[in-house]
């Protein structure tokens, strides 16, 4: 997030367990991009999945340079998510928005034999993830809904939210340059 209400969110999912490791408001790209950096490291991650829409891509883009001058280990993927891109599954979901934020859905629904959990005392997010609604498109596809509509029902951007979904994106083939 840069700029305005909404907040840059990180979270972790380690094995079955999402959380949320940090919440800022941070104007400045660079510093968010930094920021990343000391978290990825703290935290010993693999893979670092940034929103590439609007300013996310300013961040995206000084991340992936950060791990180019050496501030990150080889091993771990930068990766750029274009969620306004068309979703990989094209038959159930219009985009990839869409798709991913489902796939948080599915991980977290109890009848799952892969529940993720979070954490009980994070009632933010907890809140967030119960808030979005979701309808059918004209062709029948999963549409997820959008942050305009959910502000015009009075409801905050679900920062927590959309920073879990991202640990649901799957790097190879969300890698758009």
């Amino acid at each position: 997030a840069g700029g305005g209400q909404d907040s840059t969110v990180a979270a972790l999912l380690t094995g079955q367990r999402l959380q949320i490791v940090d919440d800022w408001q941070e104007e400045d790209l660079m510093a968010q991009a930094d920021r990343i950096i000391r978290l990825a490291l703290a935290h010993e991650v693999e893979r670092i999945c940034i929103d590439r829409t609007g300013l996310g891509q300013g961040v995206w883009s000084r991340v992936v340079q950060l791990k180019e001058e050496g501030q990150l280990p080889a091993h771990v993927e930068v990766v750029g998510v274009a969620l306004g891109n068309s979703a990989r599954d094209s038959k159930t979901f219009g985009w990839l928005q869409d798709e991913i934020q489902w796939s948080l859905r599915d991980a977290l629904d109890p009848n799952q034999s892969q529940l993720v959990a979070v954490d009980p005392d994070d009632t933010q997010l907890i809140e967030e993830l119960s808030a979005r609604t979701w309808t059918k498109d004209d062709k029948g596809r999963v549409k997820v809904e959008s942050k305009k509509a959910m502000r015009k029902r009075g409801i905050s951007s679900p920062d927590r939210a959309d920073a879990a979904s991202l640990c649901f994106a799957r790097s190879r083939e969300l890698a758009f340059v």
